[in-house]
């Protein structure tokens, strides 16, 4: 889902403007109260999970606030920041599935508290740098009510659809087995319709955990179905297509093309071109500013 090119937080330095994670430790000591032991590590060691979390308070979703947790590159367990691996072509030699939904967005909404369109206008400025004109025109807003649509779509579009399209770029060129999907069916449950295709979405289809409301639905059964031959038939071979299945074109940079899956299967081609092509352009230069050392293209 998405791509490897978050801000990883590193070991000792900080990268992406994060604190490394030797700081952030530093300061979850403080909040445990532990900074002052006469063995620091020992007494954080001793708290349970409970009281952990109620120190900390840990960041939720994309945009919580609090501590955030997550994977840090060590140089041992992660021994390098995985979008530099695929960037730089060191990632392994195997086939590769991946993908977006058409509504990422939607879920983390709540946690962004922008009210205006001037303040949405701001975002985008600060988010788009000198690309933030073309931003403007790929997410319009004029009016408060548009405000939340362009947001989810700019959400999913930016951390999801062109991380997907940038990560199959950089695979292909080691494998040419990549397949990138873009799932678009909308839940049929009332309570889960406002958010779409939303992030995750896909996992009930994908294991067949329909639940009784959407298994009677016979399109969603069906969806479900194919969903869970193609995904295991790439367990099985690395290649998700098979008899009955409609035809996964294997991803290819000219052409661009993705598999819908939705109400209809379909393949795709060029999915927000102009839109990830512009988001491509940031990521590159966020990851060289963040890596002066390493050269990329």
């Amino acid at each position: 889902s998405g791509g490897a090119f978050g801000r990883n937080r590193h070991l000792r330095e900080r990268k992406y403007n994060m604190e490394s994670a030797e700081a952030s430790g530093e300061r979850v000591a403080r909040m445990l109260g532990c900074d002052q032991a006469d063995d620091p590590l020992a007494a954080m060691r001793a708290k349970s999970a409970e009281e952990i979390i109620e120190a900390t308070k840990p960041a939720q979703g994309l945009f919580g606030k609090g501590v955030k947790f997550g994977p840090v590159v060590d140089g041992w367990a992660v021994p390098d920041d995985p979008g530099l691996i695929f960037l730089e072509g060191r990632m392994a030699d195997v086939p590769f599935m991946l993908g977006s939904n058409a509504d990422e967005g939607a879920i983390f909404l709540k946690q962004v508290s922008v009210k205006s369109v001037e303040a949405y206008n701001r975002l985008l400025k600060i988010f788009g740098r000198d690309h933030a004109s073309e931003l403007m025109k790929f997410f319009p807003v004029k009016t408060e009510a548009e405000i939340k649509p362009a947001l989810n779509k700019l959400v999913g579009v930016s951390i999801f659809v062109s991380a997907a399209r940038s990560m199959a770029r950089a695979a292909v060129k080691k494998n040419p087995k990549v397949y990138l999907y873009h799932f678009t069916r909308v839940p049929p449950i009332e309570r889960l319709k406002p958010l779409g295709a939303f992030h995750a979405a896909e996992i009930f289809y994908a294991f067949g955990n329909l639940g009784p409301i959407i298994e009677r639905n016979e399109t969603d059964r069906g969806l479900s179905e194919k969903m869970t031959a193609y995904w295991t038939n790439f367990a099985k071979t690395g290649d998700p297509n098979g008899e009955g299945l409609p035809l996964w074109p294997a991803y290819e940079t000219d052409k661009d093309q993705h598999l819908e899956l939705g109400a209809e299967i379909k393949t795709g081609q060029g999915l927000y071109k102009e839109e990830c092509d512009v988001f491509e352009k940031l990521l590159i230069r966020r990851i060289k500013e963040s890596h002066p050392e390493r050269r990329l293209r």
